[in-house]
């Protein structure tokens, strides 16, 4: 309902309840039925957005 420009994915790290060590295949599952363009959205950009990070740095540190 909110679109994918609204929504930003958290793991939730480091409570118990989070996704980690399994983020990666979390990601992967929810992201599954979206395009990728809001998947790069949700996953990535909305939130390199809010907080001011430089999307060309994470790029190089995830490849």
């Amino acid at each position: 309902m909110t679109g994918a420009d609204s929504l930003i994915w958290g793991s939730d790290y480091p409570h118990l309840e989070g996704t980690y060590p399994h983020s990666r295949e979390v990601v992967q599952r929810l992201a599954r039925d979206i395009s990728a363009d809001d998947a790069r959205k949700v996953f990535r950009d909305n939130a390199a957005k809010l907080f001011n990070f430089d999307v060309a740095t994470i790029e190089l540190v995830t490849a």
